[in-house]
């Protein structure tokens, strides 16, 4: 990323991302479904509620008997507490809502559980990372664990575009 992308993400008057964060906000406090209540008349202030929530997923489900991620709580809480219909997957109001649930946890370190019952899938999950398939017979590991932490892509065609515009005469 450029300087100036870390910089608008780090401000957050000028990072477009925390549009959803108040449009997440404002979800969180309307009321919905067969019940009347709002996230906010169970949990009241997310500030407090939700602090570290987003960094324990994914999470074991015991209902569903295999892992959830974080839109997949809100829609369990939405359609069992709430009585309300789930929100479509992706879309603005679940990704709002998920944003500003997020947002609680900034700055703290990511730490799914430490559960037996999470290792199955985590080891289907590095399995399929690691097969190698397609016409080219590759895997996500050749390019991913050779290469992480860079950005490739972005960083030469940033350098191609800044060496074209340099190039240009005054």
């Amino acid at each position: 990323m450029s300087r100036e992308s870390k910089a608008m993400q780090d401000d957050d008057t000028a990072n477009p991302g925390m549009l959803a964060v108040l449009d997440g906000e404002a979800l969180w406090n309307r009321k919905v479904g067969a019940t009347g209540r709002s996230c906010a008349d169970c949990h009241s202030d997310a500030a407090q509620s939700m602090r570290g929530v987003a960094t324990r997923y994914p999470a074991f489900d015991i209902s569903s008997g295999r892992p959830i991620d974080l839109e997949e709580r809100i829609n369990l809480e939405r359609t069992e507490r709430q009585k309300a219909p789930p929100l479509r997957y992706e879309s603005d109001d679940l990704l709002a809502l998920s944003a500003y649930v997020a947002r609680q946890s900034r700055g703290q370190p990511i730490a799914p559980p430490l559960d037996e019952r999470l290792a199955p899938f985590a080891a289907a999950g590095r399995d399929f990372f690691n097969k190698r398939q397609g016409q080219l017979n590759l895997s996500c590991a050749l390019c991913h664990d050779d290469n992480w932490g860079k950005a490739a892509r972005r960083q030469h065609r940033a350098a191609r575009a800044s060496d074209r515009l340099s190039a240009l005469p005054a």
